[in-house]
């Protein structure tokens, strides 16, 4: 009986030193690793880490010093990337201009500057930009100037004279006028006013 009840105390004092208080005795934990900064492969602890914001947009979990290394930014510890937390990068597309000109910027930008944004992810390569109709001075025989497009201008029957050329000042020819010149001697020719006065 006496052998029976020493192994009895023998087992309980086993269990209590077994359940120290004392942390350095005790078992690790995965609580005991977070809070020790590394996880049982050396690495990161889960507690360390954080959401690393990439200017595509893309997040992954990391701690701050391989967030920086890998140029990204950091969000802080126990950040999550889901749902993503990051800045999206603003969608671009083909902005078109009055003169037919194309450059790929954002919708807000292209706005901003005037234009007309044709979408998400356009091109500006080939240009799809509507081209402006271009036209210059027409000079006609009788030496009037009007602005026409190239092909109006070959309509009317005049000479075209380049695109955004201007009426202003005239480019065009003068006629030469001419008018009855009268002599002494009663003859009378058709001449200019200045070949007139030159027969006297």
């Amino acid at each position: 009986m006496k052998r029976t009840l020493c192994l009895i105390v023998a087992a309980v004092t086993v269990l209590v030193a077994g359940c120290s208080s004392d942390p350095s005795t005790s078992p690790r934990t995965d609580q005991n690793l977070a809070s020790s900064g590394t996880d049982a492969t050396g690495g990161p602890a889960l507690g360390d880490v954080g959401a690393c914001c990439f200017v595509d947009g893309s997040c992954q979990l990391l701690s701050e010093e391989d967030c920086t290394t890998a140029k990204g930014s950091y969000q802080g510890v126990g950040t999550v990337c889901d749902p993503n937390p990051c800045p999206q990068p603003g969608l671009t597309g083909a902005c078109c201009f009055e003169d037919g000109s194309c450059e790929v910027l954002s919708e807000v930008d292209c706005v901003t500057a005037g234009g007309s944004f044709q979408g998400d992810k356009t091109a500006c390569d080939p240009n799809p930009c509507p081209q402006p109709v271009l036209d210059g001075a027409c000079c006609f025989e009788s030496g009037e100037c009007v602005v026409l497009t190239a092909d109006d201008c070959a309509t009317e029957g005049g000479e075209y004279q380049g695109d955004d050329t201007s009426c202003d000042p005239n480019p065009c020819p003068q006629p030469v006028l001419d008018g009855a010149c009268c002599f002494e001697s009663g003859e009378c020719l058709v001449l200019t006013a200045d070949d007139c006065a030159n027969e006297g």
